[in-house]
């Protein structure tokens, strides 16, 4: 699998996987090629939330290595650890992707900062965090439907069944995007009716 070895990965762990892992592995090759900063930033979000597509219970090894890069392209350890009950793989960085999907910068931790403002209760600053983490994202989606949307037209990428591929990946993409849209529709209005004065301490 020719993303897997861009990124140094084993093919053959990709190939297992199939085609649950490309996303994750374009994502990262692309981050792969980018100076620090938001976009890079963005993309390995991207390529970080795409990991919950794929079965850790089965291609634990892959995940692993995935995780390895992402967090090596970021300067951290994503402390990954097998659950000996369930042996599902367990993360210490990437175990919120959900709702965290690596929002802050290259370089290390963010500065700290005081927890509230005397104007943002504390309920509205996570509200408002969260609202935040939502449009870094959406901004990783649409940064990876960018990318697909070139290979699509590459000629190198012309293979029936690269094309296929690519074709289900923006198609999963779009899905993913559009969801966060509708999300952040239904909770903007309600965080700057609620909290408004959160926006400006929360920095969105």
């Amino acid at each position: 699998m020719f993303a897997a070895s861009g990124c140094g990965i084993d093919p053959y762990l990709a190939a297992e996987a199939g085609e649950d892992a490309t996303p994750s592995l374009r994502a990262l090759r692309h981050a792969l090629t980018l100076p620090p900063g938001p976009e890079r930033t963005a993309v390995l979000a991207g390529a970080a939330r795409e990991l919950n597509v794929i079965d850790p219970a089965r291609h634990g090894a892959l995940v692993d290595a995935i995780a390895e890069k992402i967090a090596a392209a970021r300067g951290k350890s994503h402390g990954a650890r097998r659950n000996p009950r369930t042996g599902q793989q367990e993360f210490g960085l990437f175990g919120q992707l959900a709702s965290n999907a690596f929002s802050q910068p290259d370089g290390g931790e963010e500065p700290p900062k005081p927890e509230n403002s005397p104007d943002c209760p504390e309920e509205g600053r996570l509200y408002v965090e969260l609202l935040k983490e939502r449009k870094d994202d959406l901004l990783a989606s649409d940064i990876a439907l960018r990318e697909l949307l070139k290979l699509k037209g590459n000629p190198a990428y012309q293979n029936p069944q690269l094309q296929s591929d690519i074709d289900l990946a923006i198609s999963k993409e779009l899905a993913t995007k559009a969801f966060i849209e509708s999300a952040i529709k239904d909770a903007e209005p309600v965080a700057r009716r609620l909290f408004p004065q959160c926006f400006s301490f929360v920095g969105v």
